[in-house]
């Protein structure tokens, strides 16, 4: 069982401080091919600490194109996704796949599934916000820079998605499950790192709170998806297609990508934004329930498993 992985390794509490702290080094690491590129272009003295660190939080400023500073964005994802997965193994002595799901092995289909039938809610609400608001959409395709960004976003995307659900709704919601016993603690707590994580993004200043309630409930969905189908294969199925939505074809002022999407919304009404991601995510969730049956929601305000009970689940798709 997913949540119960925590019993199946090394769980000290000092482990998974020393954990995080390996995936931030990691992260942190990942910034060095965009400070080297700073370097060589000389936009900024790497001996004042303090502009370097304003380069690394406004890369537009210095000058790179937006594919590029889109890609050093997402570097150092890739080196966080590949360190949780080192902490998980060599740091707590468990399965890599541990961290993932509660079965022996990652449920491709149901990826696919969750993945396809995202991107097509989300296609089938802009159309309908494109219907009711036409004069919000501007055409933005510019075939030099959209190919290459597309190539950065189907391969650098998915391991910026993967690693921030790793951390937070694997590593970190089955340590706090297993430190304080309930599902739905467990839950919380890792959707307010969540939420917290994000609290810098641009939308929070050009939209205010209703932001914020749109990435706390995506949060606990996401979690409470993760606890009864007993694995991420969901969420990052989810994380994943809507950041390449996001930054592949529409994209508006605030956004947390900044680039160059095939339109551009010049005009957000963020309380029909909001009222419009709700009803997808409803219905997204009545087609997950009608094609795997789930009949365990209560679970999510249940105990965990003890650790002399069977950890594992048959995979199902």
């Amino acid at each position: 069982m997913f949540l119960e992985q925590y019993y199946s390794g090394k769980k000290d509490a000092w482990r998974y401080v020393v954990g995080l702290l390996i995936i931030v080094v990691a992260v942190l690491v990942g910034q060095i091919p965009m400070g080297v590129y700073l370097v060589v272009l000389k936009e900024f003295n790497p001996v004042k600490a303090g502009e370097f660190q304003h380069a690394l939080l406004n890369i537009s400023e210095t000058g790179i194109n937006s594919n590029a500073m889109f890609l050093f964005n997402l570097i150092p994802f890739l080196f966080g996704f590949v360190a949780v997965f080192l902490v998980v193994k060599y740091l707590h002595h468990r399965k890599a796949i541990s961290v993932v799901n509660g079965r022996r092995r990652f449920d491709s289909a149901k990826f696919l599934f969750a993945a396809a039938t995202w991107l097509a809610l989300n296609v089938l609400t802009e159309v309908l916000f494109y219907l009711f608001y036409p004069e919000n959409y501007v055409l933005n395709f510019d075939a030099s820079l959209f190919y290459p960004l597309l190539i950065i976003s189907l391969i650098l995307i998915p391991f910026q998605a993967a690693m921030e659900e790793l951390v937070v709704r694997g590593y970190l919601m089955q340590a706090f499950a297993g430190w304080f016993k309930y599902k739905w603690i467990a839950i919380l707590l890792s959707s307010l790192i969540f939420y917290s994580l994000h609290l810098s993004n641009p939308e929070f200043e050009e939209f205010g709170a209703g932001v914020g309630l749109y990435y706390f409930v995506f949060a606990l969905v996401a979690a409470s998806l993760a606890v009864v189908d007993d694995g991420l294969e969901i969420p990052i199925a989810i994380h994943i297609m809507n950041n390449i939505y996001g930054a592949l074809v529409v994209s508006f002022k605030g956004s947390v990508f900044s680039t160059a999407t095939l339109f551009k919304a010049d005009r957000i009404e963020i309380g029909v934004l909001l009222g419009g991601w709700a009803a997808m995510l409803l219905v997204y969730i009545l087609l997950l329930q009608f094609k795997y049956k789930w009949k365990n929601w209560k679970t999510i305000a249940s105990r965990i498993g003890h650790a002399d009970e069977p950890i594992y689940t048959d995979l199902h798709s």
